[in-house]
């Protein structure tokens, strides 16, 4: 069976990388900063496709506390699939979960700058 839903999918991580100090605590970014910080690779492995919403715009959220910790969330409609188990028919009740996962984590990572000189 497949089936459409509308959510809005949050993630959150701490990157040591991006703590600042401020007396603003959290940062709240636009979408065009999404592309320069590390995202995790989620992966919806029952999806067969997926859209993301971006009118009239992005419908992305980037926060960043201060301590490094990041909130992404992103706005997606995904189609995805399930196996109906038949075996009560017609008195069988589905369950259809959205399963996700990641293929990495910040433990592979090798940053691409050891040293940064500033002039």
């Amino acid at each position: 069976m497949e089936y459409q839903i509308d959510i809005i999918f949050a993630q959150t991580w701490i990157d040591s990388r991006l703590r600042y100090n401020s007396t603003m605590k959290i940062l709240t970014l636009n979408s065009n900063m999404v592309g320069l910080i590390w995202l995790p690779d989620t992966i919806f492995r029952n999806s067969k496709n997926a859209d993301s919403h971006w009118i009239t715009m992005p419908n992305q959220l980037l926060r960043i506390w201060n301590d490094g910790k990041i909130l992404y969330t992103l706005r997606l409609t995904i189609n995805a699939e399930c196996q109906l188990q038949l075996h009560n028919f017609p008195m069988d009740e589905h369950s259809c979960p959205l399963i996700f996962s990641s293929s990495s984590s910040m433990l592979y990572l090798k940053p691409l700058i050891k040293r940064l000189v500033c002039m």
